[in-house]
């Protein structure tokens, strides 16, 4: 018989999913996000908090407000500092900040993300699990880095300095961080809506920005009143400056850099299904080789 505390969490896990879809669809098509998403789903995670203490587990024995003393609230102020100081440096935007904040709420602890009944699946997650979900999350975007360095890989039939002209004098450092990050499209291409442009023209000359603050950029897109609207509108003026450039100095590269903005809330969502269903993916690659031996 299923017991009431994975009732519990499957229907909590069901619930913060959803909305994460639907997050995750609203900021990829407008970039913005109400704040009822978030409101709603951190009024749920404390509830989700008060009846884990109270209902019974068969596993974890604790008396009522123990688990909540104990493990709970450390890991929701372990979670809350670590991504505070996420959002302070601009790795993370408001919406970021708020995101990962409730899902804190929801997984504070193994007893939170409790679905299966097997011990070897929760040896594959930290006691508490907002660990798993940051080494998570930083696995998924080195692995879509990957993804965007291997396609500039292709693209430029592993020839990068056909990517670079106008740069020669870039760093090699720098080359790899826009190698991993950004992509080269043609002047005429429209698969792209949402975007950084990567490259400038400064005193008549080419210059590379390497700026990768999410909060700083927000800030200056809602100075204005269409928001992402000024984006596009900034985006189309470059590329024509751009284009002129090239043709004006005889630039056989027929394409620029840009930093496609994806958003980390789809990352989120990815992260939070792995984890509920595989755990931490270090930890259980760990399993799976042990067992393998």
């Amino acid at each position: 018989m299923i017991s009431s505390i994975i009732i519990l969490n499957i229907s909590s896990f069901i619930v913060i999913i959803i909305v994460l879809i639907l997050t995750s669809i609203h900021d990829y098509k407008r970039r913005t996000i109400s704040n009822y998403y978030w409101i709603f789903l951190m009024i749920f995670g404390i509830i989700k908090i008060i009846l884990t203490n109270i209902l019974p587990s068969e596993i974890f024995k604790y008396n009522t407000g123990q688990l909540f003393l104990l493990f709970q609230m450390p890991s929701i102020l372990f979670g809350l500092v670590i991504n505070f100081i996420l959002y302070k440096s601009g790795l993370f935007s408001g919406a970021d900040f708020k995101a990962v904040f409730s899902i804190s709420l929801f997984i504070p602890t193994i007893n939170d993300i409790y679905i299966k009944q097997n011990l070897d699946y929760l040896a594959r997650i930290f006691w508490y699990p907002i660990l798993s979900f940051y080494l998570n999350l930083g696995l998924l975007l080195i692995f879509y880095s990957l993804i965007i360095f291997i396609i500039n890989l292709f693209k430029c039939h592993f020839n990068f300095s056909i990517f670079f002209e106008g740069h020669e004098n870039l760093s090699f450092l720098k080359k790899l961080v826009i190698l991993f990050s950004s992509f080269c499209i043609s002047f005429d291409n429209t698969n792209f809506r949402y975007y950084y442009v990567r490259e400038k023209i400064v005193n008549g000359e080419l210059k590379i920005q390497l700026g990768f603050s999410r909060t700083n950029r927000k800030k200056k897109l809602k100075e204005n009143q269409n928001n992402f609207e000024y984006l596009l509108s900034y985006n189309r003026k470059i590329k024509i400056g751009l284009e002129n450039f090239f043709e004006k100095n005889q630039l056989k590269r027929r394409c620029y850099w840009i930093n496609p903005i994806l958003p980390l809330i789809i990352f989120f969502t990815i992260d939070l299904i792995i984890l509920i269903v595989f755990g931490d993916i270090i930890l259980s690659l760990n399993y799976v080789f042990s067992i393998s031996r």
